[in-house]
């Protein structure tokens, strides 16, 4: 596709590790095993990927070229 740029990640504060392992799992990012700890990672990147998709898909701001007199 064309058009598309590439964001950058930001690295996965300790929170989100525990907020997103609370959600799936019912316990701390910590208790997780290798695999639920991957799923965690995948779902914040999935995550990231949606907010991105949603801001590239805003409309643009609509600007008034109506001159004032």
């Amino acid at each position: 596709m064309t058009g598309k740029t590439h964001h950058s990640q930001h690295p996965m504060t300790q929170e989100e590790k525990d907020n997103i392992a609370q959600e799936k799992f019912g316990k701390p990012f910590d208790e997780l095993d290798t695999n639920e700890k991957k799923t965690v990672g995948a779902l914040h990147h999935s995550k990231m990927m949606e907010h991105a998709a949603a801001q590239e898909d805003a409309p643009a701001p609509v600007h008034n070229t109506r001159s004032h007199k």
